[in-house]
């Protein structure tokens, strides 16, 4: 269920529903790769912030081109990952 907050906020617990939330434009993305709240040890596992980014690239929505993406995990080589992903698709990500 996508958490709707004071401020346009949008909480979303995991990657689907993250990239229904996408939909919609926002100024601002904290993109997070532990999404579920736990901690995913295999890059191929389908629930998390780097399968966000991937749809984010494929599927370019113009409504995201002036968003900031901000990238916060406690892996630091998937926050790298992570951005460069969205930096390459000329995304404004950090």
């Amino acid at each position: 269920m996508i958490r709707r907050w004071y401020h346009n906020t949008v909480w979303c617990r995991n990657a689907l529903e993250c990239v229904q939330a996408l939909s919609e434009p926002f100024d601002l993305i904290v993109l997070s790769y532990e999404l579920s709240g736990e901690w995913v040890t295999e890059l191929n596992a389908y629930d998390n912030g780097l399968t966000v980014a991937m749809h984010i690239v494929q599927d370019q929505p113009k409504h995201l081109r002036t968003t900031r993406f901000i990238v916060r995990t406690s892996d630091d080589e998937r926050a790298k990952l992570m951005v460069s992903v969205l930096q390459k698709a000329r995304y404004d990500a950090e």
